[in-house]
């Protein structure tokens, strides 16, 4: 998937992506489809019912969906604004007495294991939109009802942007377990917070993660073994899903794996290697496109 461009699109197009109009009028949208991730947006001012299915049209993504009514929506009354996460697809049905909008955005599934892992299974609906709903919520809307054409830079930008907020809102819902099985959790669970963010670094290390969370290192790495992980495992591993994302992109084609490597925080190409072999099974030189004439 390459193209960027937004459509207006129909019944037959949304059907196609997963949403079923089961009562109302017919539906009216608009998709954009980015490179991996697609906007879908819909809406109306009367009664609908909805069949959404997105786990059999697009079986490789996590679904997204904001959605936005000034009547009755499922059992509930009143305005509702409402987020839908399905890390495995959204299988789910709506209904809306009055007016309503919804703006989906699908997000491949494998991008977002770096932020939560394993992904929560099911279909799950909360109505307290957080302050990441929100931003993603309204971001997302305003990239699909967008005219312009974005470049592509201005593409890979947006993309990446949708895939780092679609992880934070299901870290934020889903990352920071709220039982009291053990404090090693959510202990574990900012730690690995603030390697995804500092992964890039070369200087960081185990005993850095600890000073920052201000813990002792003994501490943060028995809130690891606890799990059967270990710090330094995680920051490796964090690397190296950083260093796959950029070695697969064309746009960073004109980079050398020893670069690639330095932008991921590896110290050589070497163990960028290693950690490619143990986490993918495969080499730099393989994951990488082929480069094309023109």
């Amino acid at each position: 998937m390459t193209t960027s461009s937004a459509d207006e699109i129909g019944t037959p197009e949304l059907s196609a992506h997963g949403f079923h109009e089961t009562a109302g009028r017919p539906l009216r949208g608009r998709k954009r489809a980015l490179r991996n991730v697609v906007l879908l947006a819909s809406g109306g001012e009367s009664p609908a019912e909805l069949a959404i299915d997105t786990a059999r049209t697009h079986p490789e993504h996590a679904a997204f969906l904001f959605i936005s009514t000034d009547g009755e929506q499922n059992t509930g009354k009143g305005p509702v604004d409402s987020v839908v996460l399905a890390p495995y697809g959204a299988t789910t049905n709506l209904h809306h007495s009055g007016h309503w909008e919804m703006t989906c955005a699908l997000v491949p599934r494998r991008a977002l294991t770096s932020f939560v892992n394993p992904l929560p299974g099911g279909t799950t609906t909360y109505s307290d939109r957080r302050l990441l709903g929100r931003g993603m919520h309204r971001f997302a809307r305003s990239i699909v009802h967008a005219d312009a054409e974005p470049s592509s830079i201005e593409s890979y930008a947006i993309e990446q942007l949708l895939t780092k907020m679609g992880g934070a809102i299901l870290f934020d819902r889903f990352g920071v377990r709220e039982s009291a099985e053990s404090a090693h959790d959510e202990l574990r669970d900012r730690a690995i917070a603030l390697i995804l963010q500092q992964c890039p670094d070369p200087a960081i290390t185990p005993a850095h993660v600890a000073d920052e969370l201000q813990i002792s290192l003994r501490l943060l790495q028995a809130a690891f073994s606890s799990a059967g992980m270990t710090v330094s495992g995680e920051i490796r591993r964090q690397r190296s899903h950083r260093a796959h994302s950029l070695l697969v992109d064309e746009r960073y084609l004109a980079l050398s794996i020893d670069q690639i490597a330095k932008r991921a925080g590896f110290s050589s190409t070497m163990t960028l290697r290693r950690a490619l072999l143990e986490d993918y099974g495969t080499t730099p030189g393989r994951v990488r496109p082929k480069r094309t004439g023109r």
